[in-house]
């Protein structure tokens, strides 16, 4: 699919593109565009917070798969939907969507770093503590 920029104006174009892989499912998918802004949003406040910047935020990850737990009585699978989002140099883009087969387990969400933003998560997490030294 041709990547979609995450706006309020973009929200036809998302809407349009959930539809093609959902069908007329809506239960346990993301049938709305506005879960996928919602996600957007959770995933840059996250992004920011992780390594301090927005500036910093390109190249990160998120795959998201839609669907709440039911019942280990419940035995068959139901249809989900995985979306992955990538922000780029200033917002977030829808890149892919596909169907997701789910059972018993609910939805799985994944944020993915670089390895740079990783390194200054790190950095930043540890500025924040000190390590206590036993007394010899």
């Amino acid at each position: 699919m041709k990547p979609i920029k995450i706006t309020v104006q973009a929200t036809n174009e998302i809407q349009i593109a959930l539809r093609a892989v959902n069908g007329t499912a809506t239960a346990h998918t993301l049938h709305d565009a506005v879960d996928i802004i919602d996600l957007a949003k959770q995933a840059e406040k996250t992004v920011v917070c992780l390594v301090a910047a927005k500036a910093r935020a390109q190249g990160a990850v998120l795959v998201h798969t839609s669907g709440d737990s039911v019942a280990r009585a419940y035995q068959n699978s139901r249809k989900a939907t995985t979306v992955r989002l990538e922000r780029r140099s200033s917002d977030w883009y829808l890149v892919d969507i596909s169907e997701a087969k789910i059972n018993t387990e609910a939805g799985k969400q994944k944020l993915w770093l670089s390895e740079a933003q990783d390194a200054f998560a790190i950095t930043e997490l540890r500025a924040q503590y000190s390590i206590i030294k036993p007394a010899v």
